[in-house]
């Protein structure tokens, strides 16, 4: 992988390393989660990244982006299958917020086609096999889990279910 900057640091004297370098090579190069920097005296340093996870793919001027763990938007010349695509409102924060939400949650990140994110912040997902489960405003892990446990224990194939009205789940069948 080619980091961006990192040729910066060739022929430096170890003991005179400008910081500030190395922190614009981190924000110039969003694929890395983190930068580990060691010094061996006399005369080297190693530097050894960890590159982020992609979690969701988005789209940014036509083109596939990935948004990574780390919470920054890149592109990558592998393409990577089973990843939700994130349509609507490209908002990062509340993308990292709701894919936190179904990490921790039953779902499976694989099973989940579309996360689509509303102007309001509310969201649907829309799973490989065409369902459409739509989340109101304020979802949290509870809500998340209540819609899976729906989709399982009902043997219903059903086009939607809608969660947004408090206390109530909405069903259209297929």
């Amino acid at each position: 992988t080619n980091i961006k900057g990192i040729n910066k640091l060739y022929d430096q004297n170890i003991l005179k390393i400008d910081f500030e370098i190395v922190n614009k090579i981190f924000e110039n190069n969003p694929f890395i989660k983190y930068l580990e920097i060691r010094k061996f005296y006399p005369n080297t340093i190693k530097v050894n990244f960890v590159p982020s996870d992609p979690i969701a793919k988005i789209y940014i001027n036509d083109k596939i982006n990935y948004l990574g763990d780390n919470g920054k938007i890149f592109r990558s010349k592998t393409i990577k299958n089973f990843l939700p695509l994130i349509k609507g409102e490209n908002d990062v924060e509340k993308s990292l917020e709701i894919i936190k939400l179904l990490e921790i949650s039953s779902f499976k990140l694989k099973n989940i086609r579309i996360i689509k994110i509303y102007p309001t912040k509310r969201f649907d997902l829309i799973l490989y096999d065409k369902t459409i489960l739509k989340f109101p405003i304020q979802s949290d892990l509870e809500t998340i889990e209540k819609a899976y446990s729906f989709l399982k224990n009902n043997n219903l194939k059903l086009s939607t279910i809608d969660l947004r009205v408090q206390g109530k789940i909405i069903i259209n069948d297929k």
